[in-house]
């Protein structure tokens, strides 16, 4: 084995450690959003909510949190370096003020859908002759 066959297998394990290292650090930030959107939709609500309604809508909002961040360090490294010569920092500005309207975004439906869960406020109906639970909104 010559030393470019050698040089070709180094390159090619140090991919795949690149590769293992990039998804173990997303499934690491995926972990730790969802235990931070656990612990806000659980602890930091009015009502008592149970476990099981705030373990469900933290999936989602850690899943969404997790694929945001990635899209926010996608365009950060690879679309706005380009924009730098023309724009300077305003195209930075501009993306980070994007990023936090979505990341609100997103908790805000979470925690939208935690009071649609704990409230039983589904499934809402467009008959209006029918009466069931969809009747307790104050909603028409």
């Amino acid at each position: 084995m010559g030393i470019p066959q050698r040089v070709e297998a180094v390159q090619g394990v140090v991919r795949r450690a690149d590769d293992v290292q990039r998804r173990t650090g997303i499934a690491g930030t995926l972990v730790l959003n969802f235990l931070i959107f656990l612990v806000v939709y659980r602890v930091l609500t009015v009502e008592d909510v149970r476990w099981r309604h705030a373990v469900v809508v933290a999936v989602f909002a850690g899943i969404v949190w997790t694929v945001l961040q990635a899209l926010g360090g996608y365009v950060i490294g690879h679309r706005l370096e380009s924009a730098k010569e023309t724009y300077g920092s305003f195209a930075v500005v501009i993306g980070l003020l994007t990023w936090i309207y979505f990341g609100a975004q997103v908790t805000l439906l979470g925690a939208e859908m935690n009071v649609v869960r704990t409230r039983r406020l589904w499934p809402r109906t467009l008959d209006p002759d029918r009466v069931d639970g969809s009747r307790r909104t104050s909603a028409p």
